[in-house]
């Protein structure tokens, strides 16, 4: 996908300007969802997550490479492929995500933009099973932590009438 700052190098000045008048249509559309959509969507995330752990995001669709870890080890590293480097494809985990958790994930530490992917490294552990394990620990820490931070709590109808007293 071509970036806006090539795509106006390449456009001459009539097209610039159509180019920008899309650019903020595109926005526009995008900004007018209703609010009743976004509130089905986050109760929806929040139904979601209720039910959610580690096996809510199948195995089948990670793949999962080994290698030598660096460091101090001595002959146990030199000859172990004990480090873990899980990697799930992102459109592939969407569909097992709320739609309002993948602009967050998205932005995480763990996404590779130029692979479309999720990758999470581990060698902590001097076994490769262990280092898989943390890696999926990790993916669901990091799914809890987009979570917290873009799907809002409820309040208790009882605290609302508490407020509503006041």
């Amino acid at each position: 996908m071509l970036q806006c700052h090539t795509l106006k190098a390449i456009c001459s000045a009539p097209r610039r300007g159509q180019l920008e008048f899309l650019q903020n249509h595109r926005t526009f559309s995008h900004r007018s969802q209703s609010e009743s959509e976004d509130a089905e969507d986050l109760e929806a995330a929040r139904a979601w997550f209720r039910g959610f752990n580690q096996s809510t995001i199948p195995t089948k669709i990670s793949k999962t490479t080994g290698s030598r870890s660096g460091g101090s080890g001595g002959q146990h590293a030199n000859n172990t492929d004990s480090k873990a480097t899980t990697t799930w494809d992102f459109d592939t985990l969407t569909r097992y995500v709320p739609k309002v958790l993948h602009e967050g994930l998205r932005s995480s530490r763990y996404y590779a933009r130029r692979s479309n992917a999720m990758s999470i490294q581990c060698d902590s552990h001097r076994s490769k099973i262990k280092n898989t394990e943390e890696t999926w620990k990790r993916l669901s820490d990091e799914i809890t932590k987009v979570y917290k931070e873009r799907v809002p709590g409820t309040t208790d109808p009882k605290q609302i009438r508490r407020v509503e007293e006041l």
